[in-house]
């Protein structure tokens, strides 16, 4: 509930531009990273009275990894970025059907492992693997890692069956593949996230519902080790007319720079 709830403070931060909602993410985020992920990157399931225990499930970990998706882009603090791509590693190690495909509920080690089960119908909570879904997707296009997009690609076909015979019960999942669909897009903005010209193209982007997308920020003057795992195809991305520059990609191949949130506009409709 805390990754759902945080993932929400930090879309509503994105939308409305406000920074109490942006504050309470960071504060809930934070507390989960220093208080329950574990030493060997393991994340633990509740706390109550100082006290963190009870190994994570699937949907802790999806539902956490995309809150901090969401936080990464609505501060683009690195940590943030880094710590998801940390826990969906951890994920794939642990929770991962190597046979079918898919997130099992449990982690292979749990005492439960002789039962384990995997879910994904989308009630009034989505399923930890239709999150996870999403997730995978959207840390493929930031890190260009192929492997991610084809473990996104064996959760459509090990579920694919089962959802068209009642697609209705299975709405998150459908909005994740529709990323697969697409036409989804890489934005990758360079510039200074301090400064007010590149604010105001974040906050612009905000108020258009464009679901299918991921935004990196390459900050102007640094280096690309600053971005985890960085992608080849943003090492040469550059700053252009000495303003913010905003460059749109599918597949992670770029359209032509440009420094007008219009002309951005356009591109993606």
């Amino acid at each position: 509930w805390n990754g759902l709830m945080i993932s929400a403070l930090a879309m509503g931060a994105r939308t409305f531009d406000k920074e109490v909602y942006k504050k309470a993410a960071i504060d809930a985020a934070d507390f989960i990273i220093n208080n329950l992920v574990t030493k060997d990157g393991s994340l633990l399931h509740r706390y109550r009275d100082s006290q963190a225990a009870i190994s994570a499930n699937l949907d802790d970990y999806a539902f956490f990894i995309m809150g901090l998706l969401e936080l990464y882009e609505a501060t683009y603090d690195m940590a943030y970025l880094k710590t998801a791509i940390n826990l969906n590693k951890y994920l794939i190690e642990n929770f991962w059907d190597d046979r079918n495909g898919g997130f099992y509920f449990t982690q292979k080690n749990s005492e439960l492992a002789d039962f384990r089960q995997k879910d994904i119908y989308d009630g009034a909570i989505p399923s930890g693997n239709s999150i996870a879904l999403l997730n995978l997707l959207k840390l493929a296009r930031i890190t260009a890692d192929a492997d991610l997009e084809e473990k996104a690609m064996q959760i459509v076909k090990t579920f694919s069956g089962l959802i068209e015979k009642t697609p209705e019960a299975y709405t998150q999942f459908i909005s994740s593949f529709d990323f697969i669909i697409g036409p989804s897009y890489e934005i990758v903005i360079v510039g200074d996230i301090n400064s007010a010209a590149t604010k105001n193209i974040l906050n612009a982007l905000n108020k258009d519902f464009i679901p299918n997308k991921v935004v990196i920020l390459k900050t102007s003057d640094s280096s690309v080790s600053e971005i985890p795992e960085i992608p080849g195809f943003i090492k040469d991305l550059k700053i252009i007319n000495n303003r913010p520059t905003i460059y749109v990609c599918t597949n992670y191949s770029c359209k032509l720079p440009t420094n007008s949130i219009d002309e951005v506009r356009e591109l993606l409709n």
